[in-house]
């Protein structure tokens, strides 16, 4: 047991606690500010959900830098190699810029029809355009602070994210609270902490990065179309497939927009609520990516496969009692967010149903991001093109509006689609098509052409384990 424990526990922990914590933070912002428009009214909450999920669409166009600069970044680390991931950051900031400042201008001249159009006129669409457009500036501000903390958490200093995350934290929640509350700006003062905070980010990470924690080889050497190259054909298929992950959310609030406004702001809710387990999940994820990633840059291919599924383990386990909580007593959670009583009784069977699968979606998650880590970003995103781009949708029309299934078939068929993602991720993960993923510049430190057994997922556990790059 101490064995396991030093080899495959450890690793895993220093990498994803403060990861987990890293996301968790940033989730009770979320949950925070949620809770400060939700004394606003139903329309705010209605609105600045759907304005919430436009902007996240939007910024899923960055995620790409973030997968890419990972994948690379955790690649030299495994092969002794630091510079090349002050290169690989050099070349994501160079096409988060540019890219940032395209979906802010999006956002705020566009961002408004197309809630107006799916709302209808009112107070709804209202409140939600001018909180997106206040929020708008800070897409400009991630497409700069994400691949920053992509090479820190790829290098295996996931601290550094998670101290720069908990120092702006209680500034923007202060913040929120000060221009919605104190100000009375509503729902625009939340957009207006969301862009302060970012632009204390920049300002703590670019401190950080040239005199606290240098990044070796930042801006050291010109941009290469090789570099570039790399980040963009490893990270675009994730920025698309995120994408069109919140394209299909918006598309079910415009679905669940028929059945009524209370209906949508019950969906925001639990769409945030199902964000703590997510957000584990994304750290335990993120973990797994570095150590797959680095894995293979020493050539240690089977480990790499190992630490995927005990990565994704993990998950599972973690993710359970947070399940556990809102399956038994929704009646104490919801109201935190919702004042109509009404409401409350509305979401509470929702709520349970995607508890009950919350452990087997958040082991899914974890798989998909190991993927991302062995640079297949193609594996990791074609099963979400298929069951969000292709059946979710028609089957959340048919269930809830032709079918007349209401709020509850909505969300039975969102939880069908989960179970039915993580058994074909798992399928994949089986598989050895993702380990030979070439990235230019990083090959494998050490080819050893081992065997791909197909064994029992946890089995081999006892080997000899990976180690956390610095």
């Amino acid at each position: 047991m101490e064995g396991y424990l030093r080899r495959v526990a450890r690793p895993i922990a220093v990498l994803s606690a403060p990861l987990v914590g890293f996301f968790l933070i940033q989730n009770a912002v979320s949950l925070a500010t949620l809770a400060m428009v939700g004394r606003l009214g139903s329309a705010a909450l209605a609105g600045v959900g759907l304005a919430s999920v436009l902007f996240t669409l939007l910024l899923a166009l960055l995620y790409g830098l973030d997968t890419g600069a990972q994948a690379i970044v955790s690649r030299a680390t495994g092969a002794g190699e630091p510079r090349q991931a002050g290169a690989a950051l050099t070349q994501a900031l160079a096409l988060g810029a540019p890219l940032g400042l395209a979906l802010c201008a999006v956002a705020f001249l566009a961002g408004p029809a197309v809630l107006t159009a799916m709302l209808g006129p009112g107070a709804a669409a209202s409140t939600g355009a001018a909180f997106l457009r206040a929020a708008s500036p800070a897409l400009l501000l991630f497409g700069l602070t994400i691949p920053f903390n992509a090479a820190w958490i790829a290098s295996g200093r996931p601290t550094v994210a998670f101290a720069v995350t908990a120092a702006v934290a209680p500034c923007q929640v202060l913040a929120s609270f000060l221009l919605i509350h104190s100000a009375n700006l509503g729902a625009p003062g939340a957009g207006m902490a969301m862009t302060a905070a970012g632009v204390l980010t920049l300002g703590l990470q670019a401190a950080i990065a040239w005199r606290w924690a240098p990044v070796p080889g930042l801006f050291a050497r010109r941009l290469s179309r090789a570099g570039l190259g790399d980040i963009v054909r490893i990270g675009w298929p994730v920025s698309v497939q995120q994408s069109l992950s919140q394209a299909c959310l918006l598309g079910a609030f415009a679905i669940v927009a028929r059945l009524g406004v209370a209906e949508v702001a019950v969906i925001n809710v639990l769409n945030n609520l199902m964000l703590a387990p997510i957000q584990l999940a994304v750290g335990l994820g993120v973990a797994a990516a570095t150590l797959v990633g680095q894995s293979l840059g020493r050539g240690e291919r089977p480990e790499a496969r190992r630490w995927g599924w005990r990565a994704a383990t993990a998950g599972a386990v973690l993710a359970t009692p947070l399940g556990l909580i809102v399956l038994a007593a929704p009646e104490t959670v919801l109201p935190l967010f919702i004042s109509d009583p009404a409401v409350v009784a509305m979401a509470v069977w929702p709520a349970r149903l995607l508890a009950a699968v919350v452990s087997l979606d958040i082991f899914a998650r974890v798989l998909g991001f190991a993927l991302r880590g062995a640079g297949a970003t193609k594996a990791a995103t074609f099963v979400p093109f298929i069951t969000q781009g292709a059946l979710l949708l028609p089957m959340l029309w048919i269930v809830a509006i032709v079918l007349g299934r209401g709020l509850p078939g909505f969300v039975a068929v969102e939880a069908a689609m989960l179970a039915i993602e993580a058994l074909v991720y798992i399928v994949i993960w089986r598989s050895p098509l993702w380990v030979n993923v070439p990235i230019a510049g990083v090959g494998l430190a050490v080819e050893r052409h081992e065997e791909f057994a197909f064994d029992d997922p946890l089995a081999g556990d006892l080997a000899p384990g990976g180690h956390v790059g610095a």
